[in-house]
C-alpha cells in the first residue's frame, strides 16, 4: 500500500527542489538519456587517518529509479562538460537510486 502511495513522489522531488540539475546519463547497456532530471550534491567531507587529515568531496546523484532500471558500476554521469562514474549505488525502497560518483578523464 505504500508502494503506491509514494510511486509518483521521485519525480516531485527532483522537480520541486532548488538543486535538481539537468545531466545526461550514459547506461553501460541500453541507450543514452539526455537531460535527465537529478538531485546532484558534492558534499564536503573530512577524515583523519592515521594522524593525516584527509579531504575530500562526495559527488553523488540522486534520481528515479525508473530512470535508471539496469544501473551498474559501469554507467557514466556527466554534468556541466565533466564525466563521473559511480563508485557506489544505493537504492532506497522509496524509488530513488544514489550514485557516488568519481571523476572520470576521459
Amino acid at each position: 500500500m505504500a508502494g503506491r502511495a509514494f510511486a509518483g513522489m521521485p519525480r516531485v522531488f527532483t522537480r520541486a527542489l532548488g538543486d535538481s540539475v539537468r545531466i545526461d546519463y550514459i547506461p553501460a547497456t541500453g541507450d543514452r538519456v539526455d537531460n535527465i532530471d537529478g538531485i546532484y550534491t558534492s558534499a564536503y567531507q573530512a577524515a583523519l587517518a592515521a594522524q593525516i587529515p584527509v579531504e575530500s568531496s562526495a559527488p553523488m546523484i540522486s534520481l528515479a529509479a525508473s530512470e535508471c532500471p539496469n544501473r551498474s558500476h559501469d554507467d557514466r554521469f556527466v554534468r556541466d562538460g565533466v564525466t563521473y562514474k559511480p563508485v557506489e549505488i544505493q537504492p532506497d525502497s522509496f524509488g530513488m537510486v544514489v550514485f557516488i560518483l568519481h571523476e572520470v578523464s576521459e
